[in-house]
Formats: structure tokens, C-alpha cells, sequence
């Protein structure tokens, strides 16, 4: 049996994005995305699947299943995917406070910087009991 996504959903933009990278709902305005601002302060919604340049047009978002995102640093197959500022992939790090995870690797190894994978999307909430 194949695994199929659903269809991205559309959403607003304010600036440009790229496609690709992990974004967040923007709390300013309805149906807008934006980049997270900090690697734990947004809750990661989805992933873009195109590049969108102009601020009047849509953005196509996966929220769920397999999506194509680009990693900021390397990282091993199978293990929790968290955002940076600018929405790329890096390792999730545990901290006593909790923090944001898009989801996990399902792809090779991350083994440079700038490289894409496949992350399952399964946004969630990591706690430090």
C-alpha cells in the first residue's frame, strides 16, 4: 500500500519564503505564515513546498505526511526535527523549558548543511519532566 499527503494548504505571506523550510502560524494576522523567530518560540505548523516572492501571493504549505525540508546542520535518520530562525531543519535539543519539533528524518542522514531530506510531518510539543 502507498502512502499519500494531503494537498499543501494555502496561507498568506508577508515577506518572501522559501520553499522548503518549516513555518509557523504569524499570531499578527489570519492565514499568514512566517518563518519561526527563534528555534523554540513558534509552534511549527508545516513545511513550504514552493518559493513564494511576492507578498501578495499564496504560499502552499504540507501539514501532514512525508514533505522535502532543508537542513541547517547535520543530523542522523530517525531523530526529532526542530526549526531555526529561519526555518531550515536542525536536531531537536532538549531543554527544561520544552520546545517545538516539526517532526522526525525519514530520509538519509543529513550529512551537510544545506542539504534536503524527507521529515515525516507530526508537529508536537517536547516536555522535560
Amino acid at each position: 500500500m502507498a502512502s499519500q499527503n494531503t494537498p499543501p494548504v494555502s496561507f498568506k505571506v508577508r515577506t518572501t519564503l522559501p520553499a522548503h523550510r518549516i513555518v509557523a502560524l504569524d499570531t499578527a494576522g489570519s492565514d499568514f505564515v512566517i518563518a519561526p523567530s527563534s528555534a523554540g518560540a513558534n509552534a511549527p505548523i508545516g513545511i513550504t513546498t514552493d518559493t513564494v516572492k511576492d507578498t501578495t501571493s499564496a504560499i502552499p504549505v504540507q501539514l501532514s505526511g512525508v514533505a522535502k525540508l532543508t537542513f541547517g546542520e547535520t543530523m542522523s535518520t530517525g531523530g526529532l526535527v526542530a526549526a531555526d530562525s529561519v526555518g531550515r531543519g536542525v536536531p531537536h535539543a532538549d531543554v527544561t523549558a520544552g520546545s517545538y519539533v516539526i517532526g522526525r528524518l525519514t530520509g538519509p542522514n543529513v550529512t551537510q548543511t544545506g542539504m534536503i531530506a524527507d521529515v515525516l510531518i507530526m508537529p508536537t510539543f517536547k516536555s522535560i519532566p
